[in-house]
């Protein structure tokens, strides 16, 4: 530690002086800089276009899921989906209650929150809600054995919180 302010006493006093200033002023000049770059662009995807991202994903993820129960074969899944993702916008809410002796009233007003400037303006967004499954078809090799059939449709049936009565499980040509 003493070895470090050995070399602070090589740095000229006038310039120890002033040196919080500059560095100060080169710590607003990275702020303005950085207020007035443009924003980096954000690639928006279409919601459509995500949720049937979404979709193909838990198809492919079902189905290695399903391929590797016991006696299956090869097997191809198709889900429906019940309704599209929906997100939740954050909200700022003010309330003003004014007393008197006649009564009191109070008014209510809420506004999304925007994050960021300029051009680059969005609502903030508090929570996302992912389409819901509303049903599934299983095409596999095994499923003339009932027992690979009752497997296939307790494992879909826990994994997406979906009624027997929602899961379809045929034989394969």
């Amino acid at each position: 530690m003493s070895h470090l302010f050995q070399k602070w006493e090589i740095v000229p006093p006038k310039l120890r002086q002033n040196l919080p200033i500059w560095l100060g002023i080169a710590g607003i000049f990275l702020i303005f800089l950085s207020s007035i770059s443009p924003a980096q662009s954000q690639t928006e995807t279409d919601p459509s276009e995500n949720q049937s991202q979404q979709a193909q994903q838990l198809q492919k993820q079902l189905e290695s899921l399903i391929s590797n129960i016991e006696g299956v074969g090869q097997v191809e899944v198709m889900l429906t989906l019940d309704t599209e993702s929906e997100q939740v916008y954050a909200q700022d809410q003010t309330i003003e209650q004014n007393q008197s002796q006649q009564g009191g009233t109070s008014r209510q007003q809420s506004s999304h929150v925007i994050l960021g400037s300029g051009n680059g303006q969005q609502p903030l967004v508090e929570t996302t809600y992912l389409p819901q499954v509303r049903g599934v078809a299983v095409v596999c090799q095994g499923a003339e054995d009932i027992t690979v059939v009752s497997r296939i449709t307790d494992a879909v049936s826990v994994v997406l919180d979906l009624p027997a009565s929602r899961i379809c499980v045929t034989k394969m040509k």
